[in-house]
C-alpha cells in the first residue's frame, strides 16, 4: 500500500481514498473549468464507484482548473463510497479529466482518456 492510500471502515460502508497533486506548466494557464473523474471498475471493466468533481484542495477548498496559478502544486482529495458487501477480487482505479458540460475528456500524448 502506498502512502497516498488507504481504506477506512465507517459503521457499515468502506470508503477508498486518495490524494492526488496537480500542477500546471509554469506557462500554462488553463482556459477552462474540467473535471476531474475517480472510477473504480472491476475485473470485467464494469463501473463500481465512482467521485466526480473539481479539485478538492487540501479537502476543504474548490479550486476551478481555470484558476489554478502556474507552477502551484494542488493537493486533490477524492474519496470513493464502497458497499461493504463488494466481492474480492481484481478491480483498476482509474483517473479521468473531462469537460462537465458534454462529458467529453481530454486525452493523454498516447490517445487514451483514462490513466490507472
Amino acid at each position: 500500500m502506498h502512502s497516498d492510500e488507504f481504506l477506512v471502515y465507517r459503521q457499515t460502508r468502506f470508503d477508498l481514498a486518495y490524494t492526488f497533486n496537480y500542477q500546471t506548466a509554469q506557462d500554462v494557464h488553463p482556459p477552462l473549468d474540467c473535471a476531474i473523474g475517480l472510477y473504480l471498475l472491476d475485473g470485467s471493466g464494469a463501473l463500481v464507484a465512482q467521485a466526480d468533481g473539481p479539485i478538492n484542495h487540501y479537502d476543504h477548498a474548490i479550486v476551478p482548473t481555470s484558476q489554478m496559478q502556474p507552477g502551484q502544486i494542488y493537493i486533490d482529495y477524492r474519496a470513493l463510497d464502497l458497499s461493504e458487501d463488494l466481492p474480492p477480487g481484481d478491480y483498476t482505479l482509474m483517473l479521468a479529466v473531462y469537460q462537465p458540460w458534454d462529458g467529453v475528456r481530454l486525452t493523454l500524448p498516447g490517445g487514451a482518456d483514462m490513466a490507472a
